[in-house]
């Protein structure tokens, strides 16, 4: 019998261990779902190809583990190539504010409530040792979502230790944990991870029994903020915190074309009434 199943928001409730699993695509988070599912037994391949597959929602799947049930939640990358940014952290902080509306046996008027997540997983290959601008900013953005509060319920896994050199992970290490300084100090802790379901399950033990909310779940669901006012949003969406990013744009947009249309016609202007017989010459003396 599966121990494991894709499950739907409708049956999480705040006794299940959430863990939101983070990373560009490439960089093993859902790789690092499947070793966790498959500790038991030998996953169907097409099973494999669903979990391991290119995506742009989140999916989160039922798992038993020494008689306690983990939600393992599945997230597109904020530097995924193929998805925009802002498209991907929408649906992430949508996941995020539906879990937390109400549990199935609330009712219609029962206040929204926080459902603590027990961890965060954030994924990067050891094998890519070049942090680009895009990366930064993901970053940036990551941190910004978690807060500082709950930075100890994060985990910065280095993944891929199983096909590098020591020396040369080592390498890649350092410099990574330079830049994550900012979460470490905060509470964050990194990992390696190479490759195994033992090592999987080790560094998801070590967040231990403690939950907590993420600071984008309070700003959404508490403070009942909208997205591009959050901290996290502000950061993709900060051209007018006050309109919505893609109004903010359309009204840019506008706003060049009527410039190009008034340039245009000022200059047809002047050239027409230049050339009319009533406008005055003068000729230098």
């Amino acid at each position: 019998m599966p121990t494991h199943t894709q499950t739907s928001m409708l049956t999480i409730t705040s006794d299940d261990n959430i863990i939101l699993v983070m990373g560009k695509s490439g960089s093993g988070k859902s790789n690092f779902i499947y070793r966790l599912l498959t500790e038991t037994q030998t996953q169907p391949v097409e099973a494999r190809a669903e979990i391991l597959a290119h995506m742009e929602n989140v999916r989160a799947y039922a798992h038993y583990h020494n008689g306690q049930r983990f939600i393992l939640v599945d997230t597109p990358g904020l530097s995924d190539r193929n998805i925009l940014q802002g498209a991907a952290f929408e649906a992430i902080a949508t996941w995020l504010r539906d879990l937390c509306a109400k549990s199935p046996t609330e009712g219609e008027n029962s206040p929204k409530r926080v459902i603590e997540l027990l961890g965060v997983i954030h994924t990067h290959s050891i094998t890519d040792s070049n942090m680009s601008t895009v990366d930064v900013q993901s970053f940036e953005l990551f941190r910004d979502l978690c807060g500082n509060e709950a930075a100890d319920r994060v985990r910065l896994v280095m993944t891929m230790w199983d096909v590098v050199d020591e020396s040369e992970g080592a390498a890649v290490e350092g410099t990574l944990e330079t830049h994550w300084q900012s979460l470490t100090v905060a509470g964050a802790r990194p990992a390696r991870f190479n490759n195994t379901t033992e090592r999987a399950w080790l560094i998801v033990e070590s967040l231990e029994n403690t939950k907590k909310a993420l600071l984008l779940q309070i700003e959404l669901v508490v403070m009942e903020e909208q997205l591009k006012d959050t901290t996290a949003g502000q950061r993709i969406w900060p051209e007018r915190p006050d309109v919505p990013h893609d109004q903010a744009k359309g009204w840019f947009d506008n706003w060049i074309i009527s410039t190009l249309f008034i340039t245009l016609f000022i200059a047809l202007f002047i050239t027409l009434f230049t050339r009319s017989p009533y406008f005055p010459s003068f000729e230098r003396s």
